[in-house]
């Protein structure tokens, strides 16, 4: 039985791309070059051991020129096999990102309520259900501004 994975590595080493037009998986590509760097470069193709690598700015150019020995160290141990590396400046493909994963935010508890300093401003308002729902939104959102903002950022 052939598999699937068999047959993209053949047409990988054919025409030296992905199908999909990526040179290089992307989570490998992370992996290799870490997350800082993966948001700012994307590998267009890899033709002859050469990885073309499209970056925002000259800039990140130069700076990954730098650390190309590094970059293809890192790819090869991850069985890329990369013998040089270009870099083209232009507009990443940000369509295939994984977004990250943002930190959830606890819930406030049901039935929370605002201080009372806050009692006595909403206490005007004349409709019941809607003072109650706007205290209740104030009490939610003084909440989760304290307990949200006292997690130590990830």
């Amino acid at each position: 039985m052939i598999k699937l994975h068999d047959i993209l590595r053949q047409h990988k080493e054919l025409d030296g791309t992905r199908p999909g037009g990526m040179a290089i998986a992307r989570r490998v590509w992370e992996r290799a070059v870490g997350s800082r760097i993966s948001e700012r470069a994307q590998p267009l193709k890899l033709v002859d051991e050469v990885l073309t690598v499209r970056v925002t700015n000259t800039s990140w150019a130069n700076e990954l020129s730098l650390l190309s020995e590094d970059i293809r160290a890192q790819l090869t141990s991850a069985g890329v096999r990369v013998k040089a590396l270009r870099f083209v400046v232009g507009k990443l493909d940000h369509r295939h990102a994984r977004r990250r994963a943002q930190p959830a935010r606890p819930a406030p508890p049901k039935g929370i309520r605002p201080p009372a300093k806050v009692r006595r401003l909403t206490a005007a308002v004349p409709h019941d259900p809607l003072r109650q729902a706007v205290d209740h939104a104030a009490g939610a959102a003084l909440w989760l501004s304290k307990h949200h903002n006292s997690q130590p950022d990830r």
